[in-house]
């Protein structure tokens, strides 16, 4: 019965249940019950005068009929309602009493019917309708020969222990496989809702990284575009408004460089194409040529290879405070410094702009991403005034 489908249905003890198996299954029973039939048919042919044969064989007749049209169809609609099997049981223990009379061996039928039993009701009902129809044979005799075989009721009363035991332990099996059946679903289920919750983290962390990833690229180089395009309509100056054209002109190239990188994995274009430092170089070239301040970068010593997304991260790092910087400091001096040793990745931005007045507890959303990339790296990001004026970001990273 390995692949039919073990369910809980009302069965051998009060509340519990048993194997009942329905589909492909169910055909083993059909087989039994068939089988049990056709011996009993053939015996009750084989050792009855002739006749007792003809009473015996239609009431065995009637029993299978009873069975494939009633029988089998309370078993498998597993009706909890006790009356409905109890009276099946009694019926077809009736006709089989009444088959008996014609020919005793018609009560070889009693071991469908004792399955039977067992699948139709609770336990206690059960054992009670198998002790009845195993006790049919000796009351027979009794009625026919006015005597019982001492050894008929000893082996119905054995029939009916040994039955009602094995029901019990087949009880425990399948109490315990439903048990197990509902313990993997409710694993399958737990798994469900964690790949589920995995997915939703996953989904936001995403989208959480294209936003910064689009704050600190395409968002900032439209910013300077715009700012370049304004200044060049406020100057009379044509060659100053050349210069901010070309400017402008230059950024959109860098953001379209971008913008590609980024649909092909994100990969930061300027660190791919030349490295960390030189990738710095030209943001500090960019700030001055934007802001009109002197941006001094200075990278200590020869950078290492850095690990992908650590390069990302101070490249978008530096993009954001220096953006920031143009917005907000007003500054005539910014310095970049980049330092590389055993231990630490330290990098530095610094202006002499306006400043902050205290610690920057009210980050905006560049900050915030800032500080979530750093983090992410297990580093540490400050923001702080300097000594003398303006504001000093200091990043520093583990290697």
């Amino acid at each position: 019965m390995s692949e039919g489908r073990v369910e809980e249905v009302r069965g051998v003890m009060p509340g519990a249940s048993s194997l009942v198996v329905s589909g492909p299954d169910f055909r083993f029973w059909d087989l039994f019950h068939a089988c049990v039939f056709v011996v009993a048919v053939g015996v009750v042919l084989g050792t009855s005068a002739e006749q007792s044969r003809v009473g015996a064989v239609g009431l065995l007749l009637v029993l299978g009929a009873a069975y494939a049209l009633w029988g089998r169809r309370l078993i498998l609609r597993r009706d909890e309602r006790t009356a409905p099997g109890l009276l099946y049981l009694a019926a077809t223990g009736a006709l089989m009493a009444a088959a008996a009379v014609y020919a005793g061996a018609a009560t070889w039928f009693v071991a469908s019917l004792s399955v039977q039993a067992y699948m139709l009701v609770r336990w206690p009902f059960a054992v009670a309708s198998v002790a009845a129809v195993n006790l049919v044979g000796p009351a027979v005799e009794y009625l026919r020969f006015g005597s019982i075989d001492a050894s008929a009721v000893w082996i119905a009363a054995a029939i009916t222990a040994g039955s009602a035991v094995m029901s019990a332990w087949i009880d425990r099996i399948a109490r315990q496989s439903n048990e197990r059946a509902a313990l993997i679903a409710e694993l399958d289920a737990s798994r469900a809702e964690v790949a589920r919750l995995s997915h939703d983290a996953g989904t936001i962390t995403e989208r959480t990284r294209l936003a910064a990833e689009i704050h600190d690229t395409l968002a900032q180089g439209y910013t300077s575009v715009l700012a370049l395009i304004q200044a060049a309509r406020a100057t009379a100056d044509r060659a100053t408004a050349a210069r901010h054209l070309d400017l402008a002109s230059d950024t959109c190239r860098e953001n379209l460089k971008e913008a590609r990188a980024m649909v092909a994995e994100l990969s930061p274009a300027p660190v791919d194409d030349d490295g960390l430092g030189e990738a710095l170089r030209r943001l500090g070239q960019r700030a001055s040529a934007e802001t009109g301040a002197v941006c001094d970068v200075e990278i200590v010593d020869p950078v290492p290879p850095l690990s992908r997304p650590l390069e990302v991260a101070l490249l978008r790092v530096t993009q954001e405070a220096l953006t920031n910087v143009r917005k907000h400091a007003s500054a005539s001096v910014i310095s970049v410094r980049l330092d590389v040793d055993a231990e630490f990745v330290s990098l530095v931005v610094a202006d002499d702009g306006v400043g902050i007045s205290g610690p920057a507890t009210a980050e905006n959303f560049g900050v915030r991403g800032m500080r979530s990339r750093v983090e992410q790296l297990g580093g540490t990001l400050v923001i702080q005034p300097g000594r003398t004026s303006g504001t000093v970001l200091t990043v520093e990273v583990p290697l």
